[in-house]
């Protein structure tokens, strides 16, 4: 008798930190930003563009509010695989 071969499942697994506490962490250590965002009060910071690897030029964004919705509706229009979206704080409590 053959048995069949095992089927791999695979899926992409997403943390997603609420925008808030994200914002005021992304201030405080952005990644690849050309600014110094640590000079800037929060009101100015989230209006500002963001350009993430701003040397190389890629991923530009209105601001970093704006980078934050594009990133997660990336995330969610995931079709390709099956997806665990994990909020960040639901692992804090």
């Amino acid at each position: 008798t053959r048995t069949a071969a095992p089927v791999a499942i695979s899926a992409f697994v997403f943390l997603v930190r609420n925008p808030y506490s994200w914002l005021l962490a992304m201030k405080g250590h952005p990644f690849e930003y050309d600014r110094d965002a640590a000079a800037m009060d929060l009101s100015e910071y989230i209006r500002l563009p963001f350009t993430q690897f701003a040397r190389e030029g890629i991923g530009s964004y209105a601001n970093p509010v704006a980078m934050w919705n594009a990133k997660v509706r990336s995330y969610l229009n995931v079709s390709s695989h099956a997806k665990i979206l994990i909020r960040h704080e639901d692992l804090l409590t």
